[in-house]
């Protein structure tokens, strides 16, 4: 599979990051390897989905979150 986001996605979001590794290395983490993860700068897990997550869910989640960091 094609791991880079969609051309117009990424010209929104130009600091935007996207990582896909083989399925096994991911076997060892804490939910398993078929998950969608949000990793901080730093390489910290913050957070885990299903392959398929609840879009509005994860918008309300990710909208906490940048609220109580720093940064957003």
């Amino acid at each position: 599979a094609d791991s880079a986001p969609p051309a117009a996605l990424a010209g929104e979001h130009p600091d935007l990051v996207t990582v896909r590794v083989a399925p096994g290395a991911l076997a060892a983490w804490p939910a398993g390897d078929d998950r969608v993860y949000l990793i901080d700068p730093l390489g910290n897990l913050v957070l885990a989905y299903p392959r398929d997550p609840d879009i509005k869910a994860m918008a309300k989640d990710v909208t906490r979150l940048l609220r109580a960091s720093r940064i957003g």
